[in-house]
Formats: structure tokens, C-alpha cells, sequence
């Protein structure tokens, strides 16, 4: 992810992340134990307070890496990358994968799923199979032995 790694400093006998120690001290409490501190810049070793975001998981501090990405690719935050073209596409115009996390979300287009899986189909010598564990039009899951 980043070329640089997190700056330690010792406190009462303890090595600590230094951006946490900073977070810390601001807030006047200690971090929950599954906060994660994000620097704007992505630079961890700048520990200045107007480059740390107290991030309250890693689900969303992995949804400030892609909206971040995404506003300097194509200029819109809340635009989402095409799992199989690589694209960067409004929401609106994907088809978005359910996941247990909004955070996390992913999607594709349609055509470009319909291309992977005709390459998949000539690739393997599968005519009407999806890929493992995906189901089919009649709801089965599909095994490969």
C-alpha cells in the first residue's frame, strides 16, 4: 500500500504507533482497539492533526483508500471500479455485488461480466457452466469435481 512505514514511539515502557499516540492525546481518550488512524496524504510518517482521520474500522478506512482513488482517477469519490474492465462507473450504471458491508462494495458491468464469462466458457471448453460456487438461472449451485 504505502513506501513508508508507521513511525513507533515509546510510551510508559510501550512501543506505540506514533499517529495513534497523536489521536490520543487530541481526543483526551484512548483509541478503541479496532480504530485505525488514516493520513490524508498517505504518507505515515506526516503525523501533523490535519493529516490524521480517526477511521472507526479497517472497513472504513478501506472505503477512504477508494474514494480516494477514485477522485483522483476519474474525478468522482463516490464512482466505483468495474471488477472486470478496471473502469471507474457511476453506481447507477453497475451492477452491485451484495456484500456483508456497504463499505466494501464492488461492482461490475454487465457486458463486461458477460465477455470474462464467454472467454471463461471457450477457455475451459465449459459451454453453459458459471465458475464454481456461482448459481445457475435454475438457483443450483454449480460443483466441479
Amino acid at each position: 500500500m504505502s513506501r513508508y512505514t508507521a513511525k513507533m514511539i515509546q510510551v510508559n515502557g510501550k512501543y506505540k504507533v506514533e499517529s495513534r499516540v497523536i489521536c490520543e492525546e487530541v481526543l483526551g481518550k484512548p483509541l478503541p482497539s479496532n480504530a485505525q488512524v488514516h493520513h490524508v496524504d498517505e504518507n505515515p510518517l506526516n503525523n501533523k492533526n490535519s493529516n490524521l482521520i480517526v477511521c472507526e474500522d479497517q472497513a472504513y478506512h478501506v472505503l477512504l483508500h477508494k474514494r480516494a482513488t477514485a477522485l483522483k482517477v476519474c474525478g468522482h469519490a463516490n464512482w466505483i471500479k468495474c471488477y472486470y474492465c478496471g473502469e471507474y462507473e457511476d453506481p447507477n450504471n453497475l451492477y452491485i455485488m451484495k456484500r456483508h458491508r456497504l463499505e466494501c462494495q464492488s461492482g461490475f458491468h454487465r457486458k463486461c461480466r458477460n465477455l470474462y464469462l464467454r472467454a471463461w466458457r471457450e477457455k475451459t471448453g465449459r459451454n453453459k457452466t458459471l465458475p464454481t460456487g456461482e448459481q445457475t438461472s435454475e438457483g443450483r449451485r454449480n460443483t466441479v469435481n
